[in-house]
């Protein structure tokens, strides 16, 4: 077709034509151009006009709409972060508040004050809590890693002949 202009008329490949700018205020996206008119046709000119103003509007309908779109997948974004934050911070308040207790208690107790049965169950108690915390903490930086696309590689070579014999 002919070249994109400014409002007004041009040489379209049929003859006479008008071009109108398309797009928001200081952001031009494009042109219509009716071809095959005169200039003096003023009724083909407005029909172009009504047409660029139209498809300016939704051109910008669409440009809101995903930006309505992004604002809204941020905000779920948001919202599910905080949802899984709120549960982290549940699921370690259990196993901290049983290894500060069991320590304070081994550190506090008098002599004579636990009986041996208690005082031997303390210790286990203290290492089983902390890899349980451990174990919290290590899900979701690996869940972290694998949206971020990050997905460790721990595949390796072996040797089938091994395998086979192990079965």
């Amino acid at each position: 077709g002919g070249a994109t202009r400014g409002a007004g008329r041009g040489g379209g490949p049929g003859g006479q034509a008008w071009y109108g700018p398309v797009g928001a205020k200081g952001a031009m996206a494009g042109a219509v151009g009716v071809q095959n008119v005169s200039a003096s046709d003023t009724a083909s000119r407005g029909h172009a006009q009504a047409l660029c103003t139209l498809v300016s509007q939704a051109l910008l309908r669409l440009k809101l709409t995903r930006s309505m779109q992004a604002a809204r997948e941020d905000s779920q974004r948001h919202h599910l972060t905080s949802i899984f934050l709120a549960a982290i911070s549940h699921d370690f308040r259990t196993p901290l508040a049983t290894i500060i207790g069991s320590a304070t208690t081994l550190r506090d107790s008098a002599p004579g004050g636990l009986d041996d049965a208690q005082r031997a169950t303390l210790p286990d108690v203290l290492p089983h809590e902390a890899q349980r915390m451990n174990r919290l903490t290590r899900n979701p930086l690996y869940l972290t890693r694998l949206s971020e696309g990050g997905i460790p590689d721990h595949r390796r070579g072996f040797a089938l002949r091994a395998l086979l014999c192990t079965m």
